[in-house]
């Protein structure tokens, strides 16, 4: 069985580049590896992208896509430290069974399907 980091919720707009331009994101979950995220435009498996994370920018690559969501594996693994840093600094980004709007997405984001 392979390991999978810890997730934490999140729901906060990112921009994510391919070398198609920058596209706008909902990221839905963040780990060490990886994150989950909501995209505008379908991602192929197996693109490189460039996340911009607030604070940083990481490459990660695309592992998985299914419609309008797709899974990064970043090319580096962030830091505990870094995810508290992201905590802190996008700190409507994090959810700890926070407030929901009234459209049931978190923090007043609107999610994109």
């Amino acid at each position: 069985m392979r390991y999978r980091a810890p997730r934490r919720p999140a729901n906060s707009m990112i921009t994510i580049e391919t070398e198609d331009g920058d596209s706008c994101a909902v990221l839905k979950n963040i780990s060490t590896s990886g994150a989950k995220v909501s995209v505008e435009t379908p991602l192929k498996a197996g693109t490189q992208v460039s996340v911009n994370l607030f604070t940083a920018t990481r490459n990660a690559k695309v592992v998985w896509s299914r419609g309008l969501s797709a899974g990064l594996a970043f090319e580096h693994p962030l830091e505990a430290r870094d995810l508290k840093s992201l905590h802190r600094f996008g700190c409507s980004a994090f959810m700890r069974n926070g407030p929901r709007s009234q459209h049931g997405s978190a923090r007043g984001f609107t999610e994109m399907h």
